[in-house]
């Protein structure tokens, strides 16, 4: 059996959105080629752990500053991998350089082009708009939504959405900036959520333990209101959203393909950025960046979002992210992945 290595992380400093992307990617190979084993190996928090364990997926947890120590570094070499998927902007050069020196194929997952990939079997890099955006030198390329990696737990909510229009009101709203609120204005922006949509259903899903008890016990009493843990099925939640408040990374790519309209609050200058382009697209609604978090500037943003923007924007996503994105990733991997 021929062995694919995965090495991303998923806590405090990177988030989830690249561990989410590596797993979904990895399903994707594991559905389509089961005569390919998966090895995860990283730095990785317990929603992570949980995860990995849900999709029996095998794991190897190392500390995020031991990543690419000369250590580490051997281990890769030891796991007898037939190809390496990286997912990281803390990898140096010195690193796929070593790979490639001991003829380990690699790969990665990118969003920003600002390292240097010839060596590279293939770049993915899903971002909308980056087939003009970036020219990279690897080998092959996947650029653009079209190789975006879809968790199988998403293909019923889009179904769903592609036959039926937006509500009039918004009923139903998902508040989650993902895997960690980095600025902790979660509650604030439920406050906003709450104002501008006085009689939707909310749910906020969080990671920190301290803010979900803070959280619950202001909105007890609260029928409209639910705070729960940040799950990992939360395809299963979308399914009824007519809205969702997100952060600035992988779930706003997964809300564009669900064909749920999205407004998302970036935790970081490059999300904005991206969050910029979608909203270009016509595909999101900004809200800015979480560090500058001004509640009557993002009510603003919603008061606007009507129901004509809305079923504008989901025309649009439906439009913007095909389909059949995960066959065209899957062809990809199975061309350069294993020869």
């Amino acid at each position: 059996m021929k062995q694919l290595l995965v090495h991303c992380d998923a806590n405090r400093t990177s988030g989830f959105g690249h561990f989410s992307r590596c797993l979904a990617l990895a399903e994707l190979v594991r559905s389509s080629r089961p005569d390919i084993k998966v090895l995860f190996v990283g730095d990785y928090g317990c929603y992570a752990i949980d995860k990995l364990r849900l999709t029996n997926t095998r794991y190897i947890i190392i500390h995020e500053a031991e990543s690419f120590t000369k250590e580490v570094i051997n281990a890769f070499v030891s796991y007898e991998t037939d190809f390496l998927l990286i997912d990281s902007y803390l990898a140096p050069q010195f690193f796929y350089d070593y790979m490639t020196e001991k003829e380990i194929k690699w790969g990665v997952f990118d969003d920003f082009g600002q390292q240097d990939f010839r060596q590279a079997q293939f770049v993915i890099n899903f971002r909308v708009g980056a087939e003009k955006m970036f020219r990279y030198r690897s080998k092959t390329c996947g650029l653009g939504p079209g190789f975006m990696p879809i968790r199988a737990e998403f293909f019923a909510v889009r179904r769903g959405n592609e036959k039926r229009k937006v509500r009039v009101d918004v009923e139903n709203i998902l508040v989650c900036l993902g895997g960690y609120d980095k600025y902790q204005v979660s509650g604030c922006l439920l406050e906003s959520v709450i104002r501008v949509f006085d009689q939707a259903f909310v749910l906020v899903l969080l990671s920190d333990q301290d803010e979900i008890s803070v959280l619950m016990s202001k909105y007890k009493n609260n029928t409209n209101v639910k705070v729960e843990q940040t799950c990992s099925d939360v395809g299963s939640i979308m399914g009824d959203m007519d809205l969702l408040v997100s952060g600035g990374g992988m779930l706003k790519y997964e809300a564009g393909y669900c064909g749920i309209p999205n407004a998302a609050l970036s935790q970081t200058q490059e999300q904005h950025q991206d969050s910029l382009v979608l909203q270009e697209h016509g595909v999101l609604l900004d809200l800015g960046l979480a560090g500058d978090f001004i509640a009557p500037q993002v009510e603003k943003e919603l008061l606007a979002f009507s129901r004509q923007s809305r079923q504008a924007m989901r025309a649009r996503q439906l439009q913007i992210f095909p389909a059949s994105a995960r066959l065209q990733l899957v062809e990809l991997i199975h061309k350069q992945l294993v020869v």
